[in-house]
């Protein structure tokens, strides 16, 4: 095994590389020479490049905290801070620790491309909205058409951000963006959040009618028939998906309570179960819709009381 070593000089290089070193099988055993390491060039700007590359391999911010938090602090001027603060987060790193530096490193460079990437690492810690809502707001006054701003839109929905304080941005990347198979993460949030479905009305349709055969598609349409949009906009995606994925016990019961729920009048409050005919038909659907409805109806007696 080729032990790690420092060569001390003018311009500090270790042998074998930084890279070689924590691409190793095992990088907990490169934390002692790294450490030795930060203790003499911890603060300086190149050290990024060492705990960034750290972080990806062990995934623990642990035997750094102190330095990494430190090298934060001193370097909220540094565009690329924004690599650190992503994996601190990925990496399980403490929130509080770095809050106070997050915060100023977004009040200079809230508009830069990147800045999105640590407000997202922060939600997705379980972080609250409060401290990356004004940036986040910044961000999407210049990138809301932004391919990856529906991570934004998604973390946003799914943290308690208001709906309404989006919605442009949203229009403006669905206009771009709306028929992409992401765009289902967008709409699916908008719609669990409680956002006005006649807002993405015409998104909706779009998606559906360009992926609606695809598992995936169940989200959008559970969310569209559970946010009161009704069922006419979705009644042939439905079919179609349900012909396609009916065999997908349990998530295509769930995707047929959504329906039921959605349509009172199509499916009364006790549901008969075709068990003896698996093809008739049950209070109009489409007859795609009938098979599949008869395949996952044979397992209950109504509709209430089906799990």
């Amino acid at each position: 095994m080729t032990t790690a070593t420092i060569q001390r000089s003018a311009t500090p290089v270790f042998v074998p590389t930084f890279s070689e070193l924590l691409a190793s099988e095992d990088p907990q055993l490169m934390r002692e020479p790294l450490r030795r390491w930060a203790a003499v060039h911890g603060e300086e700007l190149v050290a990024r490049f060492v705990y960034v590359t750290w972080l990806l391999a062990a995934k623990d911010v642990r035997p750094f905290e102190a330095e990494i938090a430190r090298w934060l602090e001193l370097h909220v001027d540094e565009p690329n801070a924004h690599y650190v603060y992503v994996e601190w987060l990925r990496s399980a790193g403490g929130r509080d620790a770095i809050a106070s530096s997050l915060a100023r490193w977004l009040s200079r460079h809230a508009l830069i491309e990147e800045a999105c990437w640590p407000c997202v690492a922060w939600l997705r810690r379980d972080g609250e909205i409060a401290p990356v809502a004004q940036p986040l707001r910044r961000w999407l006054s210049v990138w809301a058409a932004h391919l990856g701003a529906s991570h934004v839109y998604a973390e946003w929905l799914g943290h308690g951000g208001q709906p309404g304080l989006v919605a442009g941005p949203i229009e403006q990347w669905l206009q771009v963006h709306g028929e992409a198979f992401v765009a289902s993460f967008v709409l699916a949030a908008w719609l669990a959040a409680g956002g006005d479905p006649a807002h993405v009305r015409e998104p909706v349709a779009r998606w559906l009618a360009m992926h609606g055969e695809r598992f995936e598609a169940n989200f959008v349409l559970q969310a569209w028939l559970r946010s009161g949009g009704g069922t006419a906009l979705v009644r042939d995606a439905y079919a179609t998906w349900t012909a396609a994925n009916h065999d997908r016990n349990p998530v295509a019961w769930h995707v047929k309570r959504a329906w039921i729920a959605a349509a009172p009048d199509v499916y009364p409050a006790r549901l008969r179960c075709a068990r003896s005919k698996p093809n008739s038909p049950v209070d109009g659907l489409p007859s795609a819709v009938d098979a599949a409805v008869a395949v996952v109806g044979s397992r209950c007696t109504e509709a209430g009381t089906a799990t």
